[in-house]
């Protein structure tokens, strides 16, 4: 008997599902420099935006982070990943950004029960580390603005 379960603990082993200690993820997170005090001095545009969620491939809809050698070729982390989707991550700093800009008079998340003047959309096409000598990143944002009341792209 104890060999038998000596046997099955080697098998484990050898087919990788458990043995030794898992190596730890690391998580990051977007981070915007600067002071983060509101911008003040100037009449806000009397308008409220929405920001929709942005869109995104599947890619960069769930947390690794994704790079390329600056080919065809197309990869993920394993143990390397985001805080959370990078679709998720540039909607929040996008959010903060125009609330701390005081252009508008209100800057509200999808969501809200507020109807707002405009809806802001946005599609995610690159958010990728290029391997390379030094740190290079590809960011590819689209962003539309659209007249709620009739829909029009403006």
């Amino acid at each position: 008997m104890k060999t038998l379960i000596l046997l099955c603990a080697l098998l484990q082993c050898i087919s990788g599902g458990g043995c030794g200690a898992a190596r730890p993820s690391k998580y990051y997170q977007l981070t915007v420099p600067g002071d983060g005090t509101p911008a003040s001095g100037s009449d806000p545009y009397h308008v409220t935006l929405m920001l929709a969620p942005i869109t995104s491939s599947h890619l960069y809809r769930e947390d690794h982070i994704v790079y390329t050698d600056n080919g065809q070729y197309i990869g993920v982390y394993q143990y390397q990943r985001w805080a959370e989707p990078p679709t998720e991550m540039i909607g929040d700093v996008l959010l903060r950004e125009l609330r701390a800009s005081a252009h508008f008079q209100g800057i509200y998340a999808w969501g809200s029960n507020v109807r707002a003047d405009y809806i802001l959309r946005g599609h995610l096409y690159d958010f990728r580390e290029i391997s390379a000598s030094t740190l290079v990143g590809r960011v590819t944002l689209e962003l539309e603005l659209h007249d709620a009341r009739t829909g029009a792209t403006v």
